[in-house]
């Protein structure tokens, strides 16, 4: 199931890597998120095997959710309109879920990324690894992650848990998505083999919108706290603690009330917290505390560039 607004640029890539999985035939869904370009018209003319869907520009949870809605096959593959699936990778995780009783097979994943922007994409990082300890703790703290298009899921899992698209969030939904899948007990199997290629671009929703972004990190962080009230443990304040942190310091260069309101919610978890990771910046926020300390030192942060991998 891909949603696609504006995608023109990359999509025919992304559907010709969905013709290619070997021994396939699977269902494949685009929701048109009321694009202005030819998104709609690349499909109907040139894969009349997909089945397209055009709405008004609801979202992409929306989206989603109304592909999902459409969707007849008993595991589900979610894509962003300029993810590359594996000719293989399909295939591996239908079996691994098929031979046990997880609800979600996640594969390998490869960055692909632009080194001049605009030029030719080139490989990154291939990820394998799984997170230590509670999967939602880990998707909470931002210690891991990875791109919808790197994992099968199990549609009865789905129905089963409640778990959906949540409209509020919109540059990281599919975080969100992953942490209630992971906090509502599905069960995570892994296969050895590349599942998909996750693209890298000036384009990409995270980079066009980089302070939305900060601050729906910030909400997810509040969302995961609220679902894990009346079960949290000490590994799980430590995470909310150090995400509220990190949270305050990303947000700290535009949105002050914002740093503030994070600065409070992770001292109501621990009072004497301090940020990880900068021995400079702890040293100052015991001088002149943590709010002076993250005011006067946010002009000098450096954003990651848009076209490497992190």
């Amino acid at each position: 199931m891909i949603p696609a607004r504006d995608a023109e640029a990359y999509l025919a890539e992304t559907l010709d890597s969905v013709r290619a999985c070997r021994g396939l035939d699977p269902q494949v869904i685009v929701v048109d998120d009321g694009s202005t370009d030819r998104t709609a018209e690349l499909v109907r003319d040139d894969y009349p095997e997909v089945e397209l869907i055009r709405t008004e520009p609801l979202g992409t949870s929306r989206a989603r959710r109304t592909g999902t809605e459409r969707a007849r096959g008993t595991y589900l593959k979610y894509l962003d309109a300029d993810d590359l699936l594996d000719p293989d990778g399909l295939r591996a995780e239908i079996v691994a879920l098929e031979g046990g009783d997880a609800d979600v097979a996640l594969g390998e994943w490869t960055y692909w990324y632009q080194p001049v922007p605009g030029g030719p994409f080139r490989a990154g990082r291939t990820r394998r690894e799984l997170p230590e300890g509670p999967w939602d703790a880990a998707i909470a703290s931002g210690v891991w992650w990875c791109p919808q298009a790197a994992y099968l899921l199990r549609r009865s899992s789905l129905d089963r848990t409640g778990v959906t698209w949540d409209d509020r969030f919109l540059n990281i939904q599919d975080c969100v998505f992953l942490f209630d899948l992971a906090s509502r007990g599905c069960r995570w199997t892994a296969t050895r083999r590349r599942s998909a290629y996750y693209r890298l671009h000036p384009n990409n929703i995270s980079v066009r919108s980089r302070q939305r972004q900060a601050l729906e990190s910030a909400a997810h962080v509040r969302h995961a706290e609220s679902v894990w009230a009346g079960r949290m443990d000490d590994h799980r304040r430590r995470c909310l603690v150090n995400a509220y942190l990190q949270s305050a310091i990303t947000v700290s260069r535009f949105d002050v009330r914002c740093m503030r309101e994070c600065i409070a919610r992770a001292r109501a978890l621990e009072a004497s917290c301090l940020p990880h990771g900068s021995p400079r910046l702890q040293v100052l926020a015991r001088w002149v505390g943590l709010e002076r300390a993250l005011l006067w030192t946010a002009p000098f942060r450096r954003e990651h560039p848009l076209h490497k991998p992190v």
